[in-house]
C-alpha cells in the first residue's frame, strides 16, 4: 500500500528496550497544565472540514496547470499523501510519537490480500486471524485507512484514525500468540473445547495498548470496562471475571507507563497464568516488581508514571489537531 512509506520506521526505532526507557517523566501537574493549554488552542472543528478540501483541492487543480484528467487525479492524490505524511511527522516532533502510525507499516505486512478468507466476522471492523496469522480487514475499513482526504479530516478533527486505532488494536493480538513448547502442549491446546482462556487478558492490552496510542477513549478503568462488559465483548460477567480485569488493567497499565513495547507485553500476555491466591497475573508481577526495584520505584510513584502516560495521550491526539492545523494553513499560503 501507498500509506507504508509515510512513517518508516526500523523495528529498533518501534520496540523500547530497557536501557532506552526513560523514568524521568515529567510530573503530572506540569502535564496537566500542558494539557489544559493544548484544549484552549484553537482547532480545525468538523464543520470546517469541507471549505478547507474545497480550498485545498482548488489550490492543488490552479497549480497543476493544464494537465489530463488522469493526471489531476493522480496529482490530487499525491499531494494529500504528502499533507498527510507532513502532518504525521510534525506529530512525531511535537508530541514524541506518531500514535497508531508508529506500527502502521509492520501492520500491514500482516494484512491479508485475499478478504474472503480467515473467519467471517460480518464487520469491516479489522480483525486478527490466530490460525491464519493474518490481520483481515472489510472494505470500508479499508477505504477508511487509505483514503488520504478522510485521515487527514480525522486528525485534524479528532487527533486520531479510528482505522489506524483498530489495525493496531489487532496487530497488538499478533504479539499474543503462545507457542507451543511440545506435540503434547500443541495437542493439548488443540483439543481445548473452552476456548482461550486468557481472551479478556488479551483484549485488555489490545484496548489499551491501541487506544493509548490512538484515540484514547478506552484507557480510563471505567471506560474500559463498559467496553468489556458491553454486547461487542462480554467478557465480563462474574466476581472472578472483575478481580482477573482489575488486575490486567492495572498491571498492564504499570506495563506500558514503565516503557514496554506492545511486542513485550505481548509475550507476557501468551505465557501469564492467574494466581488466584494474590489475585494478580504471574509474568507481570515478577517484571513489574523487578523493574520496579532495579528503579528504586515506591507505589506513589509507579502510580504517578501511569496517570502521566494518561495526560500524554490525551496531550497527543491535541497536538495532533494543532500539527494539522498548522500544516493546513501553511499548505494554503
Amino acid at each position: 500500500m501507498e500509506f507504508e512509506r509515510i512513517s518508516r520506521q526500523s523495528s529498533a526505532e518501534i520496540e523500547s528496550n530497557y536501557a532506552d526507557r526513560n523514568f524521568g517523566s515529567s510530573s503530572v501537574d506540569q502535564l496537566s497544565a500542558e494539557l489544559e493549554n493544548m484544549r484552549a488552542q484553537e482547532k480545525i472543528s468538523d464543520a470546517e472540514i469541507p471549505a478547507l478540501f474545497d480550498k485545498i483541492n482548488k489550490k492543488i487543480i490552479f497549480e497543476a496547470g493544464n494537465v489530463s484528467e488522469d493526471d489531476l487525479f493522480k496529482l490530487l492524490y499525491e499531494k494529500k499523501i504528502q499533507l498527510l505524511g507532513r502532518i504525521i511527522e510534525r506529530m512525531k516532533a511535537t508530541a514524541g510519537d506518531r500514535g497508531s502510525f508508529e506500527v502502521l507499516e509492520s501492520a500491514l505486512k500482516l494484512l491479508a490480500t485475499d478478504s474472503s478468507q480467515g473467519n467471517d466476522e460480518g464487520s469491516n471492523r479489522p480483525y486478527f486471524d490466530v490460525r491464519l496469522k493474518k490481520i483481515y480487514m472489510g472494505p470500508e475499513a479499508t477505504k477508511m485507512l487509505t483514503n488520504p482526504d478522510i485521515l487527514i479530516a480525522l486528525l485534524a478533527a479528532k487527533g486520531s484514525s479510528g482505522a489506524a486505532n483498530d489495525l493496531h488494536h489487532e496487530f497488538i493480538h499478533s504479539h499474543q500468540i503462545r507457542i507451543a513448547q511440545s506435540s503434547k502442549s500443541r495437542l493439548l491446546e488443540a483439543l481445548n473445547i473452552f476456548g482461550d482462556k486468557n481472551i479478556l487478558l488479551k483484549e485488555v492490552q489490545a484496548l489499551i495498548g491501541a487506544d493509548r496510542k490512538g484515540n484514547g477513549k478506552r484507557i480510563g478503568m471505567r471506560e474500559l470496562y463498559e467496553e468489556l462488559c458491553s454486547d461487542s465483548y462480554g467478557l465480563i460477567s462474574t466476581e472472578e471475571d472483575m478481580l482477573r480485569f482489575k488486575a490486567a488493567a492495572s498491571e498492564i497499565k504499570q506495563l506500558y507507563a514503565l516503557g514496554f513495547s506492545d511486542e513485550e507485553i505481548g509475550e507476557l500476555v501468551s505465557r501469564a497464568r492467574w494466581d488466584k491466591g494474590i489475585g494478580k497475573y504471574d509474568t507481570f508481577e515478577s517484571e513489574i516488581g523487578r523493574v520496579a526495584h532495579d528503579e528504586g520505584l515506591s507505589e506513589i510513584e509507579l502510580t504517578e508514571l501511569v496517570k502521566a502516560d494518561e495526560l500524554k495521550t490525551y496531550l497527543r491526539i491535541e497536538k495532533t489537531k494543532i500539527a494539522a492545523k498548522g500544516i493546513i494553513e501553511d499548505f494554503l499560503k
